[in-house]
């Protein structure tokens, strides 16, 4: 079972230690899969649980501490960079669960963004799968330019590195949706980008990650999807790549990023 390991009395200190963060999208061949990729770079990771499943982010947590608010909002933010012509929005907080939540979004030649929680889930969302925990949030613009490059990013508070998550993707301009197949990266973050506005659902599973096999080949034995070039293809599959500030530190533990 999860330990809780933040008093409420933190609230205020993780609003104030949450990362400034800038994002740098490049693109990557689409190669027909159901699979985004993508790379974080980050100067200082946080220290790694020392649990090996999803679940158990912190497995020697005192059980004396008390478990965070729900539905706390720590951060909801953006900020413009127009050296990058782009602007990076923030949300950070507790669910309705007491699950931390912290969720990013870039968009390229676009100067507002809003990414926030949401109880929403996308339309095609498959409630048939088990899955460890699973978050939405709703990525809305004033400005954006249908088109333009959307890379958004969710922080799996869990000791999560080389699990599979499914993100399932319902697109606000109401063409049809997507669901993407993606490893949890070695600083807990999932990452897509794509190229639409959405509302996006992370759901992150206890199965360890499996590549997908190429169309043509039998697909590995595990409910990984294979690729399959006809159904469900990521249509904008590209290469993220995220930089955050050396300064900053860990939104759960406090600890230098």
């Amino acid at each position: 079972m999860r330990k809780k390991f933040v008093a409420v009395a933190c609230a205020a200190t993780l609003a104030l230690s949450m990362p400034t963060l800038a994002f740098a999208a490049g693109e990557a061949g689409d190669n027909g899969s159901n699979k985004g990729t993508q790379s974080v770079e980050q100067t200082n990771t946080p220290d790694k649980p020392s649990a090996d499943k999803p679940g158990t982010a912190h497995p020697d947590a005192p059980d004396e501490y008390l478990a965070p608010e729900p539905n706390t909002v720590f951060i909801q933010d953006a900020t413009y960079y127009p050296e990058l012509n782009k602007v990076v929005g923030q949300a950070a907080g507790t669910d309705a669960n007491g699950e931390y939540y912290f969720a990013k979004v870039a968009l390229k030649d676009t100067k507002d963004v809003e990414i926030k929680l949401t109880d929403k889930k996308a339309s095609n969302f498959d409630d048939s799968k088990k899955y460890t925990k699973v978050q939405s949030f709703e990525i809305t613009s004033k400005d954006y330019k249908a088109g333009s490059v959307v890379t958004v990013a969710w922080q799996t508070y869990e000791n999560a590195t080389g699990y599979a998550c499914y993100v399932y993707v319902e697109h606000g301009d109401g063409s049809d949706p997507e669901w993407f197949y993606l490893p949890v990266d070695e600083n807990g973050e999932v990452t897509l980008t794509m190229d639409n506005l959405s509302t996006v659902t992370f759901a992150l599973t206890g199965e360890k990650y499996v590549e997908p096999a190429p169309a043509a080949d039998v697909p590995p034995a595990t409910d990984a999807p294979a690729a399959d070039a006809t159904t469900n293809v990521a249509k904008a599959a590209k290469t993220a790549v995220i930089a955050v500030d050396n300064g900053a530190t860990s939104p759960q533990t406090g600890d230098a990023l």
